[in-house]
């Protein structure tokens, strides 16, 4: 499975205008007014740059919460720590995950679950962390159900990666379940126009990991195509597809 160098992306990754979509967790909202006395402990796995925990923090200011933000990159570290006041943030792996058992509330994979080595060992170390009554969430891209995804038809390399790093929505139902879980999988699914340049954008950008695992010719060859395909038509838009997984899980 080929890795994504985020020290050349860290540079770069709050660029891209869609980092910066989060809303509050509503999946933590309800936790929290589970029983709104009780400390929570919440952990941002993968936090990179600190965007999802930089929006829960504000939105749930008041609320009698530890925060937690682990990344395996520094350098994605280092622009999270200027966003993230009231954060133990830390550098560390998520199939040695540096907390004790049931000691974490709320934990939170966002964009980053396929990047883990060896899935197994980290849906151990989650099932340790959590306590009794904790709650997974994974968010993620579907590849399986956007096969139409701009990326894709641009970068035909890219998506037989992306079927050795991704899990398929079943596949993760399946292996949460054998951890003792209750899952809930959700797909949202959109069909959409995008302007092509801001697709020339994303590729000059090269945050997106689909893009920065690929060889540098193959990078080049399509933004060279994009680039005389906007000199033909400036205002072209491409029809295009996204897929969201949304994944919960409790222990039963």
């Amino acid at each position: 499975m080929k890795k994504t160098d985020y020290t050349k992306v860290a540079l770069r990754y709050d660029e891209n205008q869609d980092r910066h979509r989060i809303q509050p967790d509503p999946t933590l909202a309800a936790l929290l007014e589970r029983e709104p006395a009780r400390r929570r402990a919440v952990l941002d796995l993968a936090c990179g740059t600190g965007n999802w925990l930089a929006v829960q923090t504000k939105a749930y200011a008041g609320r009698s919460v530890a925060w937690f933000g682990l990344d395996a990159s520094e350098a994605m570290l280092e622009r999270a720590r200027p966003k993230l006041t009231n954060v133990e943030l830390g550098l560390g792996s998520a199939e040695r995950l540096p907390y004790p058992d049931r000691s974490i509330d709320y934990l939170i994979v966002s964009f980053a679950f396929h990047h883990f080595e060896d899935k197994p060992r980290v849906l151990d170390e989650m099932a340790r962390v959590l306590t009794d009554d904790g709650t997974l969430a994974i968010v993620n891209v579907a590849p399986t159900h956007m096969r139409r995804w701009w990326v894709y038809s641009r970068f035909w390399r890219a998506y037989p990666e992306d079927e050795t790093r991704f899990w398929s929505p079943e596949r993760l139902f399946l292996e949460v379940d054998k951890h003792g879980f209750e899952p809930v999988a959700r797909v949202e699914y959109e069909l959409y126009h995008l302007e092509l340049v801001r697709i020339a954008e994303d590729i000059e950008r090269r945050d997106i990991s689909q893009l920065a695992i690929l060889p540098d010719d193959d990078h080049q060859r399509g933004l060279e195509r994009v680039r005389a395909d906007l000199e033909a038509n400036p205002g072209a838009r491409e029809q295009t597809e996204i897929a969201l997984l949304r994944f919960t899980a409790q222990r039963r």
